[in-house]
């Protein structure tokens, strides 16, 4: 079930997906502590595009730990967000 500070979480990470932990912490009133599982939504033009994005770039993060992909092989629409109630 998604709360209330769920859906604020969620609609500062659809207006603005570089927020770090402690930004969105301070404007949903809650304290930042630890480490987290993060999920990702990548849209690239090609494999080769993802691969550099994916094998160069995340996976050298210095907490990077482990990672896995899924992949879309079509949609019916393009959506620039998960629509979310207020």
């Amino acid at each position: 079930m998604i709360d209330e500070t769920d859906k604020k979480i969620l609609n500062l990470l659809q207006a603005n997906g570089r927020l770090t932990n402690a930004e969105i912490a301070d404007q949903v009133g809650l304290s930042v502590s630890g480490g987290g599982d993060y999920i990702l939504q990548v849209v690239a033009k090609d494999m080769d595009r993802f691969a550099e994005v994916a094998l160069k770039k995340l996976v050298r993060l210095p907490d990077a730990k482990d990672s896995s992909s899924h992949f879309v092989l079509s949609t019916m629409k393009e959506a620039a967000g998960w629509p979310l109630s207020a």
